[in-house]
């Protein structure tokens, strides 16, 4: 439905306060109700971004530079076979809030 705020999400920051949980803490938690490694799981979701960024070279030499450097905010969903799906790619990532989490992982 697409008025269940749930179903659609990206950004869950809009209402009231969150819960964040350590990285570490999440992905034992992940791997231990799905019965998965995560490790595979990152390892799919990394295969995936770069073949996102070697098709943009592929198709706009010019965007290649050993020179130049950019961050991007990719965001990624998981359909039920814990394969990652793309919903986007922004030049202006929320840094702010992304640098306030888990620095260990």
């Amino acid at each position: 439905s697409l008025y269940e705020y749930e179903t659609h999400f990206t950004v869950m920051n809009y209402r009231g306060p969150l819960n964040h949980m350590q990285t570490l803490e999440f992905v034992r938690d992940f791997e231990q109700e799905h019965q998965v490694k995560w490790t595979d799981i990152h390892q799919r979701i990394k295969n995936m971004i770069r073949s996102v960024f070697e098709a943009a070279v592929a198709v706009h030499p010019e965007m290649h530079s050993p020179k130049s450097r950019a961050i991007y905010g990719v965001d990624v969903m998981l359909d039920a076979s814990f394969c990652p799906k793309l919903l986007e790619v922004t030049y202006c990532p929320d840094c702010t809030r992304a640098c306030k989490y888990d620095m260990k992982a």
